[in-house]
């Protein structure tokens, strides 16, 4: 038997990302920051797709700390892993 992917992540080539993230108790995710190479960007405003069983995309405005220059990012957050992707 031959095993193509072990994670929901891994299959596609996705990168894992470093996030901040807020967490409450009635299961909202929030992410903070999320940091790409070397720059840790702030997430000005987000929203929410329940893409798949287990996978949240974030579709946010981030801008790194040194500008104010807002970009698209479209994160995932793989619940069963607990792992942050840039998708």
């Amino acid at each position: 038997m031959r095993v193509v992917s072990f994670t929901s992540f891994d299959y596609n080539g996705a990168k894992s990302v470093p996030v901040i993230a807020s967490f409450d108790n009635e299961g909202h995710i929030a992410p903070l920051y999320v940091r790409l190479g070397e720059a840790s960007c702030k997430v000005k405003s987000y929203w929410v797709k329940y893409a798949y069983h287990n996978i949240i995309e974030f579709n946010c405005m981030i801008c790194d700390n040194d500008s104010d220059k807002v970009k698209p990012l479209l994160l995932q957050y793989h619940q069963a892993e607990c792992v942050w992707v840039v998708a």
